[in-house]
C-alpha cells in the first residue's frame, strides 16, 4: 500500500504490534525509532517523524526522539507526528493535525498545532480488522 519506512543502511527502528492498520502512503521515519502498539489505526498519508533538525543551532544538527503510539490509538488522515511524542492509549488524532506534544490517553486532539478538542470513551472492545480489496478502501465492514 505504498508505505514508506526509512532508516539507516543497517536498520530501521520500527516496531508494530498486533492487529494494526498502517494505511496507504504513510511515511514512517525509523531513524531514531517508532513504536506502534496493538490495534492501532494509522490513516492514509500520515507522516511519523522521529528525526528533524534544530533550526536554532547554527550548525543545523539532526535531533529527534522515539515516537510512541499506544494501543487502540487512531491517527487521522494526513496527520503529522513530530519527533519524541507519545500518543496515549485510545487517543485520537484528528485528520490534518500536527502533533508536537504528548497526547494523553483517550484524549482527542486536532489542529495546527494539535490541541485537545475532546475525550474518547475508554470502553474500547474492538480488534482492528481491515483488509481492503487491491488498492482501494472498499471493504465490507458489515461482513465478518
Amino acid at each position: 500500500m505504498r508505505v514508506f519506512v526509512t532508516g539507516y543502511p543497517t536498520r530501521a527502528n520500527v516496531t508494530i504490534g498486533d492487529n494494526c492498520v498502517i494505511n496507504r502512503e504513510t511515511y514512517i521515519d525509523g531513524r531514531v525509532g517508532v513504536i506502534i502498539g496493538n490495534n492501532v489505526n494509522v490513516s492514509f498519508q500520515t507522516c511519523i517523524l522521529s528525526l528533524h533538525h534544530d533550526h536554532n543551532d547554527p550548525s543545523f544538527p539532526a535531533i529527534g526522539g522515539v515516537v510512541t503510539i499506544c494501543d487502540h490509538a487512531w491517527i487521522g488522515a494526513r496527520a503529522i507526528l513530530l519527533p519524541g511524542i507519545t500518543i496515549g492509549e485510545g487517543a485520537v488524532v484528528a485528520a490534518g493535525a500536527v502533533v508536537s506534544r504528548d497526547v494523553e490517553p483517550y484524549e482527542v486532539v486536532g489542529g495546527v498545532p494539535a490541541k485537545k478538542i475532546g475525550d474518547r470513551n475508554p470502553l474500547i472492545a474492538y480488534k482492528t480488522k481491515f483488509s481492503p480489496y487491491f488498492d482501494t478502501d472498499i471493504f465490507d465492514e458489515t461482513s465478518s
